[in-house]
């Protein structure tokens, strides 16, 4: 490694809370809500793009790292109070 490369550090948990909300606002993860909704009501997705597609599967994952995280700022935060 050289002296201008830097180590990788993962964010902290409330940083990727706030990454998350920078990326997916929330009209913007509602919108994405509703149209994966609709899709799935109507099992429609064989006509769905792929770059689309590849959406859901960002937004999703996204969504999922977000609840982990919420979850262990949630621990965290118990365990400093207490509780």
């Amino acid at each position: 490694m050289t002296t201008t490369e830097q180590p990788f550090q993962p964010l902290s948990p409330l940083k990727f809370i706030e990454a998350f909300y920078e990326k997916y606002p929330p009209e913007k993860a509602q919108a994405i809500l509703w149209r994966w909704l609709l899709l799935s009501i109507k099992n429609e997705f064989s006509n769905v793009h792929p770059k689309d597609m590849e959406g859901f599967e960002d937004f999703f994952e996204s969504l999922s790292n977000l609840v982990m995280a919420a979850s262990l700022v949630r621990k965290v935060s118990s365990a400093a109070s207490g509780t």
